[in-house]
């Protein structure tokens, strides 16, 4: 229903289904690419078209490395241990920021989801305490015609 729950399927170049689940609210994936071509990445709300939704999803392709050693000059077949270590602190650096972006944007989720929670429960107080002194109101006149004395004369 209402739920932040949607459909996801990745199928590869030869239609074939890499990952499929259903009714996820959030998840990660990761998977190396067996072969090259365009990848399918398929989000489906059919079990609630009313409710918008919002994906957000990340994608990293080739390996740093490679892409450096294919941009060194042509003498030097593998990039020096320095060299290495830098492109490993650039991807580890990626992934913080990568997780970094994944908390704030569940951290507003998660604030909004309070925050109309309270309004809904301020809003059933007032209702609440309006009702209650409606309550009281309507006992008040009840009791006071009980006890009124009717005279004849």
């Amino acid at each position: 229903g209402g739920s932040i729950n949607i459909d996801v399927a990745i199928h590869g170049p030869e239609m074939g289904d890499i990952w499929t689940t259903e009714r996820e609210s959030e998840s990660r994936v990761l998977f190396k690419a067996p072969v090259t071509g365009t990848y399918q990445f398929c989000f489906s709300n059919k079990m609630s078209t009313l409710t918008g939704k919002t994906v957000q999803f990340h994608i990293s392709v080739g390996d740093p490395i490679e892409a450096m050693s294919k941009n060194k000059n042509k003498d030097r077949k593998r990039p020096d241990s320095i060299e290495r270590s830098i492109v490993r602190l650039e991807e580890g650096l990626m992934e913080i920021r990568d997780e970094q972006q994944y908390l704030r944007t569940r951290e507003r989720i998660h604030r909004d989801t309070a925050e109309s929670t309270n309004a809904r429960v301020m809003y059933w107080s007032i209702f609440e305490s309006g009702l209650l002194v409606l309550m009281g109101l309507g006992q008040v006149f009840y009791l006071k015609r009980c006890f009124e004395v009717t005279r004849n004369v």
